[in-house]
């Protein structure tokens, strides 16, 4: 491609981006707009918390002042932050306020995402793993990354779920797929891509990589016969670069959990939570005002999908899906889409490994993904046939797709929308949302009564009481009016491993870790105050320095392997 070109087509993939936000714009008066959605509470908690974190001390830390309710939270220890609620933090901070610092995060995920599924598909399509003729393999890569990046699941996660994890998620899966099949197919010339898409996707959803690693499992068992000495290689390689790149996400992660009896994340049974998708009349659904009927596909992937199984079965000897891949994939494809309806037999995998995903509907994630794949070859493959009026029948059909947000600001306007908050003391005003944090306790010390931390209950000789600290950065500066001095207590702060206590002169107490996971000391000193410090631990600054070298380091390892390999 050359530069004029590429040029082109970046500036095109903006003004797409400009289009997909449009959900965001309340087009009768300036504002912008989100569904009051399942994770909009947490996460924006989360970022004003991270902007609270910067300004004071300049940087983010694991165990920081939980927004808007003042309490020591090790969130960032557990939940990925790098590629989500930092870059959205310090958008808020360059524009002001929260809802424009999300329309920013959006517009650079939508054109990232676009960039990726292009040139992913680019690439795979090169491979020559399907039939697809010189013309469709021209279109295909373009139309893919509109379906893909305008997928249903996609704009639920990000108008409705203001889900940023599994938002941002989508733009690693194409060059994670690219990157793996190079492996197979192309001596793995694009490794890199499977290195950095995988070690971004566990930076930004560990749910999402886990499923990830299991697919790419059971593909790699699809692919015996391509196996070899230079392929295993190839994968080992990989997957150690993918580690070390993600060591900062997940050392610290590992350590604390070892460390604390930590309360993991929600866990629903499996067929609770396919009871979220619905029957399998709900993947024809488009934004349906039932609370949880699009969490499928949608028709835009499921028609698409459709259309591709009608090619299946049309004669033609070089019949696009008749070749092994091409029916693996449609196979593939139809299972996912079929698993994240409540009609799949869900209780036969209660308790099994595949519980870690939580909800069956974040199998969406990869149907999406393949079905996008499936409608951008049936679309390549359909609008070529008419060659006389394909520019015309490919634009229409893309208008369709880049209509999808027109219709989706219709429905948020139509619903109970936030537009009003700009700090955390909005949130904390909101009878709703006050209520849907107060249950976000995840990855917290067990403890029989988790709401002891955020109400600050502590105990001193043995008896409950609230004990009050500020939150400024890494540090709690707790308030010792109540406590009379050698009293044993029991602070209402989480012992993550790392942290240390100091009296008013700096000096360090001696205290325990409780089996509740508290901060305990059995003879509290007579100071005017006490200071809970939350410091990185020495694996936590290993992992760090690992993870920054192996970023600069690679390139010039993958630089020499592809030298040497080329001799």
């Amino acid at each position: 491609m050359t530069f004029k070109k590429t040029i082109s087509l970046l500036g095109l993939f903006l003004v797409i981006s400009f289009i997909y936000t449009l959900p965001m714009l309340r087009l009768t008066s300036p504002h912008f707009q989100l569904l009051q959605g399942d994770d909009l509470a947490f996460h924006f908690m989360r970022t004003f918390s991270m902007t609270d974190q910067l300004k004071e001390i300049g940087y983010p830390t694991g165990v920081g002042n939980f927004s808007p309710f003042q309490y020591a939270y090790g969130v960032n220890l557990f939940y990925p932050y790098e590629t989500t609620v930092l870059p959205l933090a310090l958008l808020t901070m360059a524009v002001g306020k929260i809802f424009k610092g999300y329309y920013l995060y959006v517009l650079l995920l939508t054109f990232l995402t676009l960039l990726s599924a292009y040139y992913g598909m680019r690439y795979f399509l090169k491979l020559q793993l399907l039939p697809l003729s010189d013309k469709g393999m021209k279109i295909a890569p373009f139309i893919f990354a509109v379906v893909y990046s305008f997928s249903q699941y996609r704009l639920v996660n990000i108008f409705m779920r203001t889900a940023l994890g599994e938002g941002a998620a989508f733009v690693f899966l194409p060059l994670i797929m690219a990157g793996f099949f190079s492996l197979f197919f192309d001596q793995g010339k694009k490794k890199s891509w499977l290195i950095f898409g995988m070690a971004g996707l566990i930076y930004t959803h560990f749910v999402s990589s886990l499923l990830v690693v299991l697919f790419l499992v059971i593909c790699l068992l699809l692919l015996i016969p391509k196996w070899s000495v230079t392929v295993w290689k190839q994968l080992i390689f990989s997957g150690a670069m993918a580690a070390l790149l993600s060591a900062f996400c997940l050392v610290p992660m590992l350590e604390q959990m070892q460390h604390l009896d930590i309360t993991g994340a929600y866990q629903a049974s499996l067929v609770e939570g396919a009871q979220m998708t619905g029957s399998l009349a709900y993947l024809f659904s488009f934004v349906s005002p039932e609370k949880y009927s699009y969490y499928t596909v949608g028709i835009f992937i499921l028609i698409p999908y459709l259309g591709s199984l009608l090619l299946f079965f049309l004669p033609g000897k070089k019949n696009l899906f008749r070749n092994k891949f091409g029916f693996l994939l449609l196979i593939m494809t139809g299972l996912l889409i079929f698993m994240t309806t409540n009609v799949f037999p869900w209780d036969y995998l209660e308790g099994s490994f595949i519980q870690i995903i939580q909800f069956p509907f974040r199998l969406n994630l990869l149907a999406t993904l393949l079905g996008a794949v499936c409608g951008s070859l049936f679309f390549a493959e359909v609008l070529t046939a008419f060659s006389k009026h394909s520019g015309l029948l490919i634009t229409v059909s893309l208008l369709l797709y880049l209509a999808t947000p027109l219709v989706v600001s219709q429905y948020l306007t139509s619903q109970k929308i936030m537009e009003k908050y700009t700090t955390a003391t909005d949130l904390q005003k909101d009878g709703y949302y006050n209520e849907v944090s107060l249950s976000m306790f995840d990855y917290l010390p067990k403890i029989a009564d988790p709401y002891e931390y955020l109400n600050k209950q502590g105990k001193i000789n043995q008896e409950k009481t609230t004990i009050d600290y500020t939150m400024t950065g890494n540090r709690a500066k707790v308030n010792t009016e109540k406590i009379v001095a050698n009293s044993a207590v029991e602070l209402p702060l989480a012992g993550y491993k790392g942290v240390t206590v100091k009296d008013s002169d700096g000096k360090d107490l001696s205290f325990k870790v409780a089996k509740n996971g508290k901060i305990r000391l059995t003879k509290f000193p007579k100071d005017e105050f006490v200071t809970v410090i939350y410091q990185a631990t020495l694996l936590y600054k290993v992992s760090f320095f690992v993870s920054a070298a192996t970023l600069i380091l690679l390139p010039i390892i993958l630089k020499f392997r592809n030298t040497r390999g080329s001799k």
